[in-house]
């Protein structure tokens, strides 16, 4: 597990969570990756409860010194409706994951 490819898997979830109609099958199984490489790494990580929707489980990870980034995930893959994050979110979400993926390795 590396640096590297958590920088891909972040890059493979902005590419899915910014398609023209996002593409939110491809992203569930890849925030299901960056919670492993993050386990692996040692990373904090973690699946919360949003108190004003139960129903869409967050995972969340903690990027060094770059900050969390989190999804409401479907209790139901299958389920139709989607989970409508506030356009602010999104903004800093992306912010901190693409700051993250130009970050220069210090090793």
């Amino acid at each position: 597990m590396s640096y590297a490819r958590v920088k891909q898997v972040l890059a493979d979830i902005l590419a899915a969570d910014t398609l023209p109609a996002p593409d939110y099958d491809r992203r569930y199984g890849l925030v299901f990756q960056l919670m492993c490489e993050a386990i692996q790494l040692k990373w904090k990580y973690g699946i919360s409860v949003d108190e004003n929707d139960p129903a869409w489980p967050v995972f969340w990870v903690e990027l060094p010194q770059h900050g969390e980034v989190s999804w409401h995930m479907p209790t139901d893959p299958n389920r139709a409706e989607r989970y409508a994050a506030k356009p602010y979110q999104n903004a800093d979400k992306f912010k901190r994951m693409t700051d993250f993926i130009a970050e220069e390795e210090i090793f």
